[in-house]
């Protein structure tokens, strides 16, 4: 009966001293509900918030690499639509030679070439402006007439898009269908307007020495340049958005860290005080547990 007293005693004295060294080592107070079921609870609430909040922030870092990626296309397209306004009043130029005019339509069929390698835009394998398909390329070209220049534009993707929480409770659209009838907010084709047609029909009339389609093609051209601002404003709505909350998902996990320190950080200088008292305690345990078993073998003896 002594020894199961004396030997209860020191399995207590040692887990106790363990539990205590995991303690200094984690530099954490609470490391099972029975250390303090209150501290525990508010440190389980806080760990699923800070996990719930770096999801979001890699959402909206997800998010903000594509919107940068199509605000730089966004750039090169304007840069684009600019030459080919130049372009098109030039080629309304009654002085212009047929050849002029075919030069012209030409450098129209190489930006169109770049035109259609833009809207094929892959970041990180996924296809940029193909809707919710974003694992297949999305524009194909076809040269129907077989004359060597692409005339028809095929849209493989979707015009779905999908919204991403980037905060508790705040969803934006995660991505920008390249070609939709019924958004106007598509990149590249909508109901109003044609960016691939506009360029088609430019460099057709071009090239067939039309220069009577001069107001047409300006017309076209123009409202391509407003539909591409437009887009510019539409995207950096978002990227404001995705900003302001990085910004503040930034906050409070800094807020919700500092929370879990408190409610968790070990005081190290107490605790190692601690650990000698315990220690002693054990060595005085162990000692004392020796004596009694020695003198009660030596009455056994006797």
């Amino acid at each position: 009966m002594t020894y199961r007293v004396l030997n209860s005693g020191i399995s207590n004295s040692k887990q106790s001293l363990f539990e205590l060294q995991q303690q200094i080592s984690s530099g954490r107070r609470v490391m099972k509900p029975s250390d303090d079921p209150g501290s525990y609870e508010m440190i389980t609430r806080l760990n699923d918030d800070l996990a719930n909040i770096k999801q979001y922030t890699r959402n909206a870092e997800r998010l903000e690499t594509d919107l940068t990626a199509t605000d730089n296309t966004l750039q090169s397209m304007t840069s684009l639509f600019q030459r080919i306004e130049e372009i098109t009043v030039k080629g309304g130029d009654g002085t212009l030679s047929a050849s002029d005019r075919v030069s012209l339509g030409k450098e129209v069929d190489g930006l169109l070439t770049q035109l259609i390698n833009m809207a094929n835009l892959s970041e990180g394998g996924r296809y940029v402006y193909a809707g919710l398909r974003t694992d297949a390329k999305p524009y194909e070209g076809t040269d129907t007439d077989a004359d060597g220049m692409i005339d028809t534009i095929t849209y493989s993707g979707s015009d779905q898009t999908k919204k991403v929480e980037i905060n508790r409770g705040v969803y934006v659209e995660a991505n920008i269908v390249g070609s939709s009838t019924t958004s106007p907010n598509a990149m590249f084709q909508t109901s109003q307007v044609d960016l691939f047609q506009t360029l088609i029909d430019l460099r057709d009339n071009l090239m067939a020495g039309n220069n009577t389609s001069q107001t047409t093609d300006l017309d076209q051209t123009n409202k391509c340049l407003d539909h591409i601002l437009a887009m510019v404003s539409t995207v950096g709505a978002r990227e404001e958005q995705v900003t302001i909350s990085k910004e503040l998902l930034s906050q409070r996990e800094t807020n919700i860290q500092s929370s879990l320190d408190t409610e968790q950080s070990l005081d190290i200088a107490k605790a190692m005080t601690e650990l000698a008292e315990k220690q002693l305690a054990y060595q005085a345990a162990l000692k004392s547990t020796t004596m009694v078993l020695n003198r009660e073998t030596l009455m056994d003896m006797i």
